[in-house]
């Protein structure tokens, strides 16, 4: 368990005694979310009542907790100036000013603690020059990088804005992160005129597939599964004779890698595409036909040898994680994923009352188009907002735990320049800045996401509109963003 988590588990396993002693119960026991941002409200609470120690104890669990949220780090530092610690106090400022999420919060957090409306910090005392000339660093420093900030804005906002008009797309939401950023971006409108913000939720599609590359990963690492073992050992309900090809299983590597020899699709081909049936197939094929296909379907080629991407092989791999764990998919993208990364709305959504949460988007015909996720599995089933993706880069870019570590290893080699991981794509893996990427694609949703690990540094692009080649330009637009990014100097 991540740290993170282990404060999760120490908040929910102590609640009645965490909630006697820090006055919890001044917020209703409601989600996970909420038992956490108590920890702010607690804090202040302690603080009126002159319990400053016990302040700072709950307020060091905000940041334990949210090491990225600067209101946690502000809560600290009004619990050290209430116990009169004032370096201590300005610390922790300091490190909230970094995190703040948009200059106007840091400003007026920068501008209330010179004046000493937020944190009285006593000024007038000889040993307090050393706070005002760093404080006064910190503004100097701000506003020189300003004009770089605007700068930025207004280049991902035109290349944003442009794509919307020259793909005659509705809106586009763009999240980017490193270790100290979470910067998000909303743009256009819906046809009732109501705008996206950052908890839209879309179909992430085919980025589905890095979650259950990470489970797949888990799942070696918990000795579930060995990479490299016949899949055919993981399967129930008959012996698979077909998945071999002249004395050659296909393994987890192979379906992982899309390397197996199994087909893009069971529930359609690409003539039912252009008959416009697919559709009407993929949404009424069940799990026991896919089996029963599975079954029937001859390799017809080396497993290993040909690169031939396969919706097929990540289902395959959904159903292999199930069967080993005795989990639904969902329980495991839950608790083994979005539990460690803290991504609150990224889930498979099935449930009416859900699905009608999820944007429609338009197909390349301009025609409102219909939802695959509810019908899609581990190649494509979840969604989620830019919200919570980037909760999930930030994840896989700032832990050590061992599966998203080992979900990175470069699995097969296609070119000096290109190969694959764990269910993700790699472009110059062994160079000094490799990158990690997938698309997404559902008949009227499009996405892009990229992590470049050694800058720490995550982007994720959702727009909905999917047509002749969306998902490339979304590509281009990523590239050009992360080049202006570094440009400016937004990763110091």
């Amino acid at each position: 368990m991540t740290k993170s988590g282990n404060v999760l588990q120490k908040i929910n396993n102590n609640y009645d005694e965490l909630s006697e002693r820090y006055n919890f119960t001044i917020l209703p026991r409601s989600t996970r979310w909420n038992s956490v941002n108590r920890l702010g409200f607690s804090s202040t609470y302690l603080i009126r009542q002159g319990r400053v120690i016990e302040a700072i104890e709950v307020a060091e669990l905000y940041t334990e907790y949210q090491p990225k949220s600067w209101q946690a780090y502000e809560s600290l530092a009004k619990a050290f100036e209430a116990n009169e610690d004032n370096l201590q106090a300005l610390k922790n400022v300091k490190i909230a000013v970094r995190l703040v999420d948009n200059e106007v919060n840091k400003s007026l957090l920068l501008a209330y603690i010179n004046q000493g409306d937020r944190v009285n910090m006593q000024l007038r005392s000889v040993k307090s020059l050393t706070l005002i000339c760093l404080m006064l660093f910190l503004m100097v420093l701000t506003a020189c990088n300003n004009d770089s900030k605007l700068d930025f804005d207004a280049f991902v906002e035109k290349k944003l804005t442009d794509f919307l008009i020259e793909e005659n797309a509705q809106v586009a939401s763009i999240a980017i992160v490193n270790d100290k950023l979470n910067y998000q971006k909303q743009f256009g409108e819906f046809p009732d005129g109501t705008k996206p913000h950052h908890d839209t939720v879309y179909e992430i599609a085919s980025i589905t597939k890095t979650y259950t590359g990470l489970l797949l990963a888990k799942a070696v690492v918990d000795k579930k599964v060995q990479l490299d073992e016949d899949i055919r050992v993981y399967l129930q309900d008959g012996d698979y004779q077909n998945l071999q090809h002249l004395g050659k299983p296909i393994t987890l590597r192979h379906l992982a890698t899309h390397r197996s020899g199994l087909p893009q699709d069971f529930a359609y081909t690409s003539a039912d595409i252009k008959s416009g049936k697919a559709f009407e197939l993929f949404s009424n094929y069940s799990e026991a036909k896919f089996f029963e296909d599975l079954a029937q379907y001859q390799l017809t080629s080396m497993p290993g040898e040909t690169f031939q991407y396969s919706n097929v092989g990540a289902n395959l791999t959904g159903y292999i994680l199930e069967n080993v764990y005795n989990q639904p998919l969902s329980t495991l993208v839950a608790q083994l994923i979005t539990e460690q990364s803290g991504e609150e709305h990224t889930r498979f959504r099935l449930e009416p009352s859900e699905i009608s949460k999820i944007t429609r988007g338009v197909d390349r015909n301009g025609k409102i188009a219909p939802l695959l996720s509810p019908h899609s599995f581990a190649e494509g089933g979840l969604t989620s907002t830019a919200a919570s993706i980037a909760d999930y880069m930030q994840y896989l870019l700032s832990t050590q735990a061992e599966e998203v570590l080992l979900s990175r290893t470069l699995l097969t080699e296609t070119s000096s320049e290109h190969g694959h991981a764990f269910f993700w794509n790699t472009y110059e893996y062994h160079s000094a800045n490799p990158m990690f990427y997938h698309s997404g694609g559902s008949i009227g949703t499009s996405t892009w996401l990229a992590l470049y690990p050694k800058q720490k540094l995550g982007i994720f692009i959702a727009t909905n509109v999917s047509a002749n080649n969306t998902q490339g330009k979304l590509n281009d637009i990523a590239n050009a963003i992360v080049e202006k990014y570094e440009q400016v100097g937004q990763s110091k």
